[in-house]
């Protein structure tokens, strides 16, 4: 599993001069919410809503 920040390069321009530098970007993944009822043998899903979440939250 990912963490829920991750670096990235970048380059930086500020003034017409350019930089190279890493950031610090937070990730997400989504999280699909479902909804399960009927009998177990005749079990009927529906899908509410997909989410986006911080991994591991």
């Amino acid at each position: 599993m990912k963490g829920p920040v991750v670096t990235h390069p970048v380059l930086q321009v500020q003034g017409g001069v350019s930089t190279k530098r890493v950031d610090i970007l937070v990730t997400e993944e989504p999280l699909e919410i479902r909804l399960g009822h009927g009998a177990e043998e005749d079990r009927k899903e529906v899908r509410l809503s997909v989410t986006m979440r911080t991994p591991g939250e």
